[in-house]
This record gives C-alpha cells, sequence and structure tokens, in this order.
C-alpha cells in the first residue's frame, strides 16, 4: 500500500492532558504536589501550544479528570485545599513507561514520545483495555515464573484500544520467532534465565533418576543371570545324575519352553560374568567343571572356540547348558555299574527327593515367570526411560547452549548492575556536590544579594545627591542670571546716571553762567539796594533763607555720602550673599531715586532762590559762596558716586568670576558623579549578568539534580525488582533442596527395602543350593 497523509489530527483524553500537565507544573514549580487552578492553567497552555481545541466546559472536565484519575489510583489528594499528587503505583508505573519510551539521554523526548508515556500510564489504569490471557506458552511461563510480572509487564506494556468490542483475530499456528538476548527487556532476561535454572534443575532430577533406574536394571540384570546359572546348574545336575525316566530332551525341552532365555542384548549397561558361587557341596575342577557328590566324576570338558553355541544366549553366559545336551556320551560319562547298583537301591529316596525338587522348581519358574513380568515392564520403563532421556539430552544441549548464553547475559547483567551500581554511587556523589554548589550559590547569591542592595542604596543616595546637586546648580543658576539681569539693569542705570551727570554738569555750567549773569544782575541790584536801604531786612531775611537751603544742601549730601557707604556695605553683603545683592541693589535704586528727587527739589530750589537773586543784590556774595559750595559738593559726589560705581562694577565682574569658578567646579563634580554613577550602573549590570548566570547555574543544577533523583529513583527501584527476584529464586532453590531431601530419603528408603530382598533372594538361593547339595 502506498503510504498516504490525512488532515486528521491526533486526540488527547482529558486523563492525558491532566498527566501532561501535572508534570510540566512539577518541572516548573518544582513541587511535587500541584493545585487544579495551575492544573487547569497548564491545560490550557498546552492546548494553545499544540492548537488542540478545547470544549466550552474543559474546565469541568479537567476536574472531572482528575476525579478519575484519583479513583483509578493515579493520583491522590494531598489536602483540603485542592492540592494532589502522584501515588507511589503511579509513580512506578510512569517510571516504567519512561523507561520504555523515552530515550536513555535526558532532554531528548520529542513530544510524541512524551504522549505515548502518558497515553500508557492512562490506559495501565483504565480497566478496559487489558488484553486476554492466551493460553499456551504465556499462561505456562506466566505459572512457572510468577504471574505478578507477566501481569505487570503485559498491562503495563499494552497499547489497547478503548473500543467496548474487541476485534476477533484468527490463531496463528506458526510459533512467532524468540527475540534474540541483546533485544531482550531486563525483566524478559530475568524470566528466561530463571526458566533456563529451572529447567537445569529438573534436567539434573531426571538424570538422577535414570542413573538409579539403570543402578536398579543392573542389579535386576544381575540377579537374572544368578537365576539363570542356577537353573543351569541344576539341569546339569539332573541331566547327569539320569535318576529319573523322564527323558533328558523332553525335560530339556519343557524347561526351554517354561523358562526361555531372555535376550539381554537391548541393555546398554555392561556388567560382569557372574562367578557360581561355591555353595555348600559343590565341588569343581581347576578347569571349572562339576565334580558330582555321588558319581565322583567331573562333567565333560567344554567345547572347543569353533563349536556352534546356541545364538539365543550371549557370549558370557554359562557352556554347561548346550555343551552337556549335543555332547557325544563316551564311557568317561557314563556312570559306572556299581554306583548304578548303589542308585538302584537309593531310587526311592531319589525320587521323593526329585518331587520335592520339581515342586521348588515349578515354584521358582512361578517366581522366574513374575521377574519375567518384571523385567518387560522395567524394560519398557527402560525404553521409554531411554527415549525421555535422549529427548533430555537433546533438551539439556539447548538448554546448556541457551545457558550459556543467558550465563554470558547474565554476566553483562552483572557488570551493567555493577555499572549502574558505580552510576548510582557517581550520582549520589554529583548530587552532594550539586548540592554544596548550589549551597555554595545560595550562599553567593546571598552575598550578592547583599552587595546589591547595598550598592542599590549607594545608587539611591547618590541619586539623591545629584538631585540635589541639580538642584542646588539649578539655583545657583537662576540666581545668576538674576544676577547677571540686575547687573545690566544696574549697568543701565549706570549709564543713565552718566547721562543724568552730564545733564547736571550742563546744567552746572548754565547755572554758572546764570550766577555770573545774576551776579551782574547782584551787583546792580546792590547799587540798586544801596539806594532802597529799606529792603535790606527783607533780602537779609532772604539771605538767612538762602543759607539754610544751603545747609539742607550740604546735609543732602552727606547724606547721600551716607547712602554710598550703605551701598558699599550692602555690595560687601552680595560679595558674602548672593541672594541679597538684589534687595541692596534695589535699595541702592530707591536711594538713588531719592537723590534724584531731591537733586530735582534742589534745582527748583535753586530756580526760586535766582528768581529772588535777581531781586537781591544783597544776596549775592552768599549766593555765589553757596554756588561754590553746591558745585564743590557736587563735584566731590559725582567722584565718590563714578568711584563708588566703578566698585561696584569690579565687585560684580568679581562675583561673575565666582559664579563661573563656582559653576565649572559644579559642572566638573556633575561629570564626575555621572562617571561614577555610569560605573555604579556598569557595575550594577554585571552583578545583574553575574545574578541571572548565577540563578541559571543555581537552576541548572536543580534540574540536574531532579534528573540525578529520577535516575535514582529509577536505578533504586530497579534494584528492588532484581534484590525480589533474587529473594524468590533463594525461596525456589530452599523449596528444591527440601524436595531434594526428601527424594534422597525415599531413594535411601527404596534402596533399603531393595538390599532387603536381594538379602531374601540370596538366602533363598543358598538355601535351594544347599537342599541340592543335600539331595
Amino acid at each position: 500500500m502506498v503510504a498516504s497523509k490525512t488532515k486528521k489530527t491526533s486526540k488527547y483524553t482529558y486523563a492525558e492532558r491532566v498527566l501532561s500537565a501535572f508534570s510540566q507544573a512539577q518541572k516548573e514549580h518544582r513541587r511535587h504536589s500541584v493545585h487544579l487552578a495551575t492544573l487547569r492553567a497548564h491545560v490550557r497552555k498546552i492546548a494553545k501550544d499544540r492548537k488542540d481545541k478545547l470544549g466550552p466546559q474543559w474546565a469541568s472536565w479537567v476536574g472531572k479528570a482528575v476525579k478519575k484519575l484519583e479513583g483509578q489510583g493515579v493520583l491522590q489528594p494531598i489536602d483540603s485545599s485542592g492540592y494532589v499528587g502522584m501515588t507511589p503505583e503511579g509513580k512506578k508505573v510512569l517510571s516504567y513507561a519512561r523507561r520504555k519510551f523515552l530515550p536513555t539521554v535526558a532532554g531528548d523526548a520529542s513530544p510524541a514520545q512524551e504522549d505515548a508515556v502518558w497515553k500508557n500510564v492512562t490506559e495501565h489504569f483504565s480497566p478496559s483495555v487489558y488484553k486476554r490471557q492466551h493460553a499456551g506458552s504465556a499462561s505456562r511461563l506466566r505459572s512457572v515464573f510468577g504471574g505478578e510480572e507477566e501481569a505487570e509487564e503485559d498491562s503495563a506494556s499494552t497499547r489497547g484500544s478503548p473500543r467496548a468490542k474487541r476485534q476477533r483475530r484468527a490463531r496463528s499456528p506458526v510459533k512467532p520467532p524468540e527475540r534474540s538476548l541483546t533485544k531482550m527487556t531486563k525483566t524478559e532476561l530475568q524470566t528466561k534465565v530463571r526458566e533456563l535454572q529451572r529447567a537445569n534443575i529438573t534436567d539434573k532430577h531426571l538424570k538422577a533418576q535414570l542413573a538409579d533406574r539403570d543402578e536398579q536394571l543392573c542389579e535386576v540384570q544381575d540377579e537374572l543371570r544368578m537365576l539363570k546359572l542356577s537353573v543351569e546348574r541344576a539341569r546339569a545336575v539332573m541331566r547327569e545324575e539320569e535318576l529319573t525316566e523322564l527323558d533328558e530332551q523332553e525335560f530339556q525341552h519343557n524347561m526351554d519352553e517354561e523358562l526361555p532365555a531372555p535376550d539381554f542384548a537391548t541393555f546398554d549397561v555392561q556388567t560382569p560374568r557372574a562367578e557360581t558361587p561355591q555353595g555348600v557341596g559343590v565341588i569343581r575342577t581347576q578347569s571349572g567343571s562339576i565334580i558330582h557328590d555321588i558319581s565322583m566324576r567331573p562333567t565333560p570338558a567344554p567345547s572347543s572356540p569353533g563349536d556352534e553355541h546356541d545364538q539365543r544366549y550371549r557370549d558370557d553366559e554359562d557352556v554347561f547348558t548346550d555343551q552337556q545336551r549335543e555332547h557325544l556320551r563316551t564311557p568317561e560319562s557314563l556312570p559306572d555299574r556299581r554306583a548304578s547298583q548303589i542308585d538302584e537301591q537309593q531310587r526311592p529316596a531319589l525320587v521323593n527327593t526329585i518331587d520335592a525338587m520339581e515342586k521348588e522348581i515349578a515354584k521358582h519358574v512361578t517366581e522366574i515367570q513374575t521377574l519375567k513380568g518384571t523385567v518387560t515392564r522395567l524394560q519398557s520403563e527402560l525404553d521409554t526411560l531411554t527415549g525421555t532421556a535422549e529427548d533430555h539430552k537433546s533438551r539439556i544441549a539447548d538448554l546448556e547452549s541457551e545457558t550459556n548464553e543467558l550465563e554470558s547475559g547474565k554476566r553483562d547483567l552483572q557488570q551493567c548492575l555493577v555499572d549502574r551500581d558505580d552510576n548510582i554511587t557517581q550520582l549520589q556523589n554529583k548530587i552532594l556536590e550539586h548540592e554544596r554548589v548550589a549551597v555554595q550559590l545560595n550562599e553567593t547569591l546571598a552575598q550578592k544579594e547583599a552587595s546589591l542592595k547595598a550598592i542599590s542604596m549607594e545608587a539611591e543616595t547618590l541619586l539623591r545627591s545629584k538631585n540635589e546637586v541639580l538642584t542646588r546648580v539649578q539655583g545657583m543658576e537662576d540666581e545668576l542670571t538674576a544676577a547677571r539681569g540686575e547687573n545690566r539693569r544696574l549697568t543701565d542705570e549706570l549709564a543713565s546716571s552718566h547721562r543724568e551727570e552730564e545733564t547736571l554738569r550742563e546744567r552746572m555750567v548754565e547755572l554758572v553762567r546764570t550766577t555770573e549773569e545774576r551776579q551782574g544782575e547782584l551787583a546792580q541790584a546792590l547799587r540798586v539796594a544801596e539806594n532802597e536801604a529799606r529792603n535790606d531786612a527783607m533780602l537779609a531775611q532772604e539771605l538767612l533763607m538762602m543759607t539754610e537751603v544751603a545747609k539742607e544742601l550740604e546735609t543732602q549730601l552727606s547724606e547721600a555720602n551716607n547712602t554710598v557707604t550703605t551701598l558699599d556695605a550692602k555690595l560687601a553683603e552680595v560679595l558674602e550673599c548672593n541672594s541679597q545683592l538684589q534687595l541692596a541693589l534695589e535699595g541702592s535704586r530707591k536711594e538713588i531715586e531719592e537723590l534724584k528727587s531731591r537733586i530735582t527739589s534742589s534745582e527748583m530750589r535753586e530756580a526760586g532762590l535766582s528768581s529772588k537773586l535777581f531781586t537781591a543784590d544783597a544776596t549775592r556774595q552768599l549766593l555765589e559762596d553757596a554756588a561754590a559750595a553746591m558745585k564743590n559738593a557736587s563735584r566731590v559726589e559725582r567722584v565718590k558716586a563714578q568711584s563708588t560705581i566703578l566698585g561696584l562694577l569690579e565687585k560684580i565682574d568679581g562675583l561673575q568670576i565666582l559664579r563661573d569658578d563656582e559653576v565649572r567646579g559644579f559642572t566638573d563634580k556633575i561629570t564626575a558623579l555621572e562617571g561614577e554613577m555610569e560605573d555604579l550602573r556598569l557595575n550594577l549590570h554585571s552583578t545583574s549578568e553575574a545574578r541571572q548566570t548565577a540563578l541559571a547555574a543555581l537552576k541548572k543544577s536543580d534540574d540536574d539534580l531532579a534528573h540525578s533523583v529520577n535516575l535514582l529513583a529509577a536505578e533504586q527501584t530497579t534494584c528492588n525488582g532484581l534484590r525480589d527476584s533474587l529473594t524468590q529464586a533463594q525461596d525456589q532453590i530452599s523449596r528444591l533442596k527440601a524436595a531434594k531431601t526428601a527424594c534422597e530419603s525415599t531413594i535411601v528408603n527404596l534402596k533399603a527395602i531393595y538390599d532387603q530382598g536381594k538379602r531374601m533372594q540370596i538366602d533363598w538361593m543358598s538355601g535351594m543350593e544347599s537342599t541340592f547339595s543335600s539331595a
């Protein structure tokens, strides 16, 4: 058939989804128990990743699936808050499924393999998917080697169908080929080892029984030969004595019919020639011929090796039977006539003795027939046992080859167990090392976190300091801007004061010129005053008034000087504190405005005085003095104002230089702080990277620890299974030893019974020989 693609996607049951979500939640949260809400969230996340549509009632179905798994024994509730965990039976089945479907290398499992694991676990606990056990080798192996392991393996590895009706399948008459040892699982190898051990024990037991039967057959064969020799001796005695009228040939023929010689050619056991017991009254020559106690003559010598013998008997049998029958009568073989006369007298006693012996012989013939039946039965049993032995030998050869293979597999398994023990030890050492590394990483992480906290606090402190410095710099920049604005304003005011000073100078020139003109007018007025004396008092009063005005102007000039001094003090205060510069400048401006107002008022008063000087020549000198004083005062005031303004300008330049230096210093500090902050950021970044690296290493070590714990749990489970198997094997060996002891006791009892029967037979033969001897 040609492979074709289908658009159908694989469907997942809610039980499989719940188990997959439970495993993922355990990996992410690193907890043995998971909450139902977490399970629902992971089910939704996994369905979203797989693009698997969930129904509208998927949350309730997840809860039902959890309840079903709890009922099946996969999950169990941890507490009443909604946490569930996996049962030990579920962990065992999950471990088996993972070993079966997942690869040995950690982290290489595909989603399909994970889905196969969860499907196998759910099918193991689902009662509708168990396979029907078939009769035959599976039931025999399960009955012999333990049904629990077979049922566990069969149920754990079965991939059944959840259909209600099972398909009917025809049984294949061809036996499936046996799997090679390299492809067998550990459980199958253990089962094979147990099977071969039991077969080996059974084979040894059968060999022991066969050896016992061979010994018994050898003993029976020896007894039969002894009886045969006894009968032959009795025949020879009867033929030699010729004490009865019974024809020798008829007697021989009857004896041959009653007692045919058995053919022992089928026996494999070679027995030595039975020696004739030296009974009482039996005398033999050196050649082995019997000397009769009556005739005192030996029996004829044995025939030569070239003579023909009866092929019914073997070469190791007694040679006197056929020799006695076929040899020619010679004078030596005939009895002496005197002896025959003596025998005629003893005939009645001999007849009675022969009758008794015939009865004994008939009795012994019956016993011999019974023994012949026993021999036949034992022969058939021997044939059966021989065939069984051949079968067992072939089976033993097969089993020995399989045993050798299993021994090599056992050695490999033992080496694997040793390697696994070493791996477990190494994993335990690695776990301890990982735990120590985890503790060290936790300590390092705690130190790094403390360092990060300290660095964070220092960074916050530096940021606050930076903000404060920036705030101060901003305030100082605002103050500098305000000071520069104020400087520009003062410069403008100074320029305006210069312009006003020029204006005042021009006005002073005009006043001087006006004063000169007025002096001329005053002279004229004086001349007029001389004429007008009555106006002297009025002029004196006006002069006094002018003198007071001059005094007031001097007072105003002194006040202006004081104001300039105050301005100098205020400028010094501005050097100390820049924040008071504006107030000092405002005060200076106000005082300048007051001076301007006063100068204006003085000019107005001068105008009034000049108008009055036109009318009073008497006060001319006073006016000249007053004008000179005013001129000197204005000159001094102008010089002081110029010097004050120059000092203020120099102070302002110094303040600007100091402010620029402070700004440059603060800028350098800000640059240094920004460099330090950048270094701190780099240190913080490197510390964060180190912390992330440490967390990643810690997570990796935790993952390695969890994987090692899982491997250790799997190996411990395997070791526990091997220990249980070893315990069962030891128990079975104990039972076999007990059975062997019972068989040995039975064999001892049988040997004792056989020895007793043998002694009875020997006693009977001795009695028979003594009877013949006495006869």
